[in-house]
């Protein structure tokens, strides 16, 4: 497939599968992320007792669903089956795997990082801006205080680039 077209500036000029964008795009939030869960009670004791998130919506039948909601909208979800999903074992993957929530203040921050400590929970401090841990199931978390996220009018020639080796 031949790489995207960019004018000198960086902008996107578009390929023959897609015109080029001649507005920017809405802001955009995540809505939920899903996840299965190998015990659906002890999911819940460290979302509703650790997170401090609030179960607003539970499905049964062959599946167990279970819906928390992120305090500034958005939601995570579980999913259980009668036969369990094998946990994550070994060294987890901090950086490369993760569900990425932002908070509004450093003080927000340094307050969730002192409660990981006092609940014993394992985690990863990077730069002494970004901490990592995880559930019980291994779904890797990322907190960070919440930022503007520069453009680079760049990122399609640098992937097409990496894409060509």
């Amino acid at each position: 497939m031949k790489p995207q077209s960019l004018d000198r500036g960086g902008k996107f000029l578009g390929s023959k599968h897609l015109p080029a964008r001649k507005h920017t795009i809405a802001v955009m939030r995540i809505d939920h992320v899903a996840h299965p869960s190998r015990d659906p009670y002890e999911t819940h004791r460290f979302y509703s007792g650790v997170l401090g998130l609030k179960l607003v919506q539970a499905y049964g039948g062959k599946e167990l669903l279970l819906v928390y909601a992120l305090p500034d909208g958005g939601n995570l979800v579980f999913s259980s089956m009668h036969d369990p999903v094998p946990s994550n074992t070994g060294k987890i993957a901090w950086q490369r795997r993760h569900v990425g929530l932002t908070l509004s203040s450093r003080a927000e921050f340094d307050r969730w990082l002192q409660r990981l400590k006092d609940l014993k929970i394992r985690h990863e401090l990077i730069d002494n801006e970004r901490l990592y841990f995880s559930d019980p199931d291994g779904l890797v978390l990322e907190l960070e205080v919440e930022s503007a996220v520069a453009a680079n009018p760049m990122a399609s020639a640098i992937l097409a680039r990496w894409r060509n080796g």
